[in-house]
């Protein structure tokens, strides 16, 4: 059992890094400066709203729309680490391959600690047109509990 939890948690290490690595690569692909990126991962923001609204959704190709969403579950799991404080956790999932899946997991502003599965919420998101970054990260951030939904104060 112990020999299949570090397994586990080198495997997590090991996707923990290769997302930071993609989405680094991402900003620059995108022409985020690496100096600024490191900064303030969310100086890519713009340059990826830029991207996707410039794609032609409708029209993916169903390997390109996987690509994009787990560049974008890069983009956002790279924001929450690292501007928001979340780290990256297995949680047990029988139906996944391995037994286990990826979640992200962070105090919420409660007290609470919360997990959001990034592919998740990328993919929520995606139901309600149009694909946009910046909802993929608020919709993240209140799932983790990060930030308060706006209140209707017309009322």
């Amino acid at each position: 059992m112990k020999a299949r939890r570090n397994e586990t948690e080198e495997n997590l290490a090991s996707w923990a890094e290769e997302c930071q690595a993609n989405a680094a690569r991402l900003a620059d692909m995108l022409g985020v400066s690496a100096t600024a990126y490191r900064a303030d991962p969310l100086a890519a923001l713009p340059a990826w709203e830029n991207y996707v609204s410039r794609l032609p959704l409708a029209d993916l190709e169903e390997s390109d729309r996987v690509t994009l969403h787990t560049d974008l579950v890069s983009f956002v799991a790279d924001f929450m680490v690292r501007g928001k404080g979340a780290h990256w956790e297995a949680t047990p999932d029988a139906s996944a391959p391995g037994g286990y899946r990826y979640v992200l997991t962070a105090m919420g502003l409660d007290g609470r600690v919360r997990h959001c599965d990034p592919f998740a919420v990328v993919d929520q998101v995606s139901q309600e047109p149009p694909l946009d970054p910046t909802r993929v990260l608020a919709t993240a951030e209140l799932a983790l509990g990060l930030s308060r939904p706006e209140r209707d104060t017309t009322h």
